[in-house]
Parts: C-alpha cells; structure tokens; sequence
C-alpha cells in the first residue's frame, strides 16, 4: 500500500529542506567573509583579484631584510633645484617591498609629488613607507588589491606620469657620533637610544611607519622595533650575529656611517 503523508509530516520535510538550504547560504557567507579577511576588500564581491597584479610567487624574490647600500639613503633636504619626471620614462619590472634601483626612485618621486610620500625619501629602496605610499595610491585610483605591490595595472596607471619634483640633496644625519660609548639592548634607554632611532630611520631601516619610533617621531627607548630594525642593518652590512644588539661591531659601523 502507498505511503499517505500526513499534513504534520509534508510541514516537518519542507521545514527540514529549508534549514538546509539556509545552511548552504550561512556557508557560502562565512566563506566569501573569511576570504575578503584574508585578501582585503576587494576580493569581497569580485571573488577573485586580477592576477596581472598579484605578485607572482613562482619566481624568486629578492631579500627583504637586505637593502643595497645606495648613496643619498641618508636624510635629505629639499632645495629649489627642480626635476622632472619624463612622459617616456617605462617602467619595465614589477616592485616590491625589498627592491632597490632607479626605477624605485622615479616611483618614490611620483608619489612625493602626489604628496603620498614625504619629501627627501627618494632613496632608491623600495621600503615599508614606500609601499604604504604606494597602497594609498591604489586605494584612490581604485587598483585592487591595494596591497603596495608594484605590478602591471598600477604600473600602466603611473607609466605616462608626467611630475615636476624637488631635486633631494642628500646631507648628513645630525648625529653626533661620540654619543654612541656603551652597548645597548631591549629595555635600554637615553639620548643614545634616540640617535640610534634616529639613524636607522635616516638609512631606511624604518622602526615604524607611524607613531613612537616612526621617523621625527624617535624614542629613548630600546623596544622590539629598535631590535628589529637593527637586524635588519646588521644582516645588510654583513654583521653577525644579527640579532639586534648594538655591541662594538655594531657601534664602528655606525660611526663609520655618519
């Protein structure tokens, strides 16, 4: 004999295949959420990003923490000597946090001149205050994803830039090299600390990018992100072991520097 459904039972299957269906949905959701997190806002919505300008990982990067060693790194003053950028300058690479070269500096340019980047930064090191330069222009120039990574769509927007900049005159950093007497480490403080803030700054080894210890904003404290951007120096100049003390190697390099 055929199965009869009661009325109690059709309600008790349409309302179980609906919570299914809304089970789907809640997990397709919690998906796109959790991918926008990890990718940024723009994969929300769009599903995927243009590949053109996502960093491609199958090729080998160049060191991060190791910046070439690039006259003019040291803290500028901008004089009235102009410069311009020419129409038929072509950017033929994509660049990333890392990268050093002129083509670095002609991209560090443009964004002083779009008042993204401070003057006196065009150093020739593609470094952490650069690529939020460049992360602010792809934000307002709708380039997605706007991750700081130099690639083929931002490179195309920038490729026939024409700006007139400041010529950056390169000057010493205003230490005074007879300060640095003792060693330091975490949890030291003094005017010692300040210049040594100050002087990694001064040669690109940032602290931070905004903030305590962000360039014109230097502490007399010793913290971790004195630590770390002394390792950063340390593995630049060869010094080992580099781990962010500031012992005699260290200081004679410094002093070497100034």
């Amino acid at each position: 004999m055929e199965k009869v459904h009661t009325a109690g039972e059709k309600i008790y299957r349409r309302l179980k295949y609906c919570i299914a269906i809304a089970g789907l949905l809640v997990s397709i959701f919690v998906t796109n959420i959790a991918y926008a997190d990890t990718y940024g806002a723009g994969a929300y919505g769009s599903g995927i990003y243009s590949s053109s300008e996502t960093p491609d990982t199958s090729e080998p990067d160049e060191e991060e923490d190791t910046p070439s060693i690039i006259s003019g790194s040291a803290p500028t003053r901008v004089v009235s000597t102009q410069i311009q950028v020419q129409p038929q300058y072509t950017f033929t690479r994509n660049l990333e946090l890392g990268n050093t070269g002129p083509d670095v500096i002609v991209l560090q340019n443009i964004l002083i001149a779009k008042g993204l980047l401070a003057p006196g930064y065009a150093t020739g090191y593609f470094g952490p205050l650069t690529r939020q330069a460049l992360v602010n222009y792809q934000k307002i120039n709708n380039i997605s994803p706007a991750i700081g990574y130099f690639g083929p769509l931002t490179r195309a927007s920038l490729q026939t830039t024409v700006v007139i900049v400041s010529l950056p005159t390169p000057v010493p950093a205003p230490i005074n090299t007879s300060i640095f007497t003792r060693n330091l480490d975490v949890g030291d403080t003094g005017a010692d600390v300040l210049a040594l803030q100050k002087f990694l700054n001064a040669k690109g080894f940032t602290l931070a990018l905004s903030g305590p210890g962000s360039p014109g904003n230097e502490t007399t404290r010793f913290g971790g992100a004195t630590q770390a951007a002394l390792v950063k120096f340390q593995k630049a100049y060869g010094i080992t072991p580099a781990i962010g003390y500031f012992g005699p190697i260290t200081r004679e390099k410094v002093k070497s520097l100034i």
